[in-house]
């Protein structure tokens, strides 16, 4: 009799997490399909303030056969993300990132940083993504913002973490003579200036 109460506690929290553990993708699965109909299947104008992120559900099914070909191994990322919130006391972060060949660092970096901090990065995308029709529709989809200093500024106002890779295109098509791992930003600084007017915490990100 002695024993009843601790195997009460035990089948009762047994019975919790078997609902949780049935419940739980359920409740993703539908706000999944939910987030998939509005903004894609009638593609709802997205805009920087109006943005809303995806569910880890679909952002995980779509990143999941690209991490299986190129498996990330991230390091130092939530000691970076800690240091911030428990120095500066916010998470206006903006992450300084080196482009690799082919560009695939994008979808890898964004799903790394949600899982490891739960943070949602707003990626700044080069002007040649927004001369392609459908393309820059569904880039803003996921966060995309263009990479001009007013478009930054908007998404920075709203205090969301930013990413930024200064190289750009240049970057990605790098010449058989290039080295490795060049860095191509040239003149392109203004992502200090941005960072300074708005509050934002410099973190650099480094590919390999």
């Amino acid at each position: 009799a002695s024993l009843w109460p601790l195997c009460k506690v035990l089948v009762d929290t047994m019975a919790r997490y078997a609902v949780d553990a049935l419940v739980t993708p359920l409740v993703m699965l539908k706000d999944a399909v939910i987030w998939f109909v509005l903004h894609v299947l009638l593609f709802d104008a997205v805009t920087v303030e109006s943005f809303s992120p995806p569910p880890r559900l679909l952002l995980r099914a779509i990143v999941a056969p690209l991490a299986a070909l190129f498996p990330p191994s991230v390091e130092g990322l939530e000691e970076a993300v800690q240091h911030v919130v428990k120095t500066q006391g916010h998470t206006r972060i903006l992450f300084v990132c080196n482009h690799t060949y082919p560009g695939l660092d994008m979808p890898l970096l964004l799903d790394s940083v949600l899982m490891r901090t739960g943070l949602y990065i707003r990626g700044l995308a080069d002007r040649f993504h927004w001369l392609t029709p459908g393309w820059k529709q569904l880039l803003q989809l996921f966060g995309a913002v263009l990479g001009s200093r007013e478009e930054c500024a908007k998404v920075m106002s709203l205090g969301q973490p930013v990413l930024v890779f200064p190289g750009g295109g240049r970057e990605i098509s790098k010449k058989s003579t290039d080295p490795l791992y060049a860095l191509f930003w040239a003149s392109r600084t203004g992502f200090v200036a941005m960072a300074a007017a708005h509050g934002y915490t410099i973190v650099p990100v480094s590919n390999i």
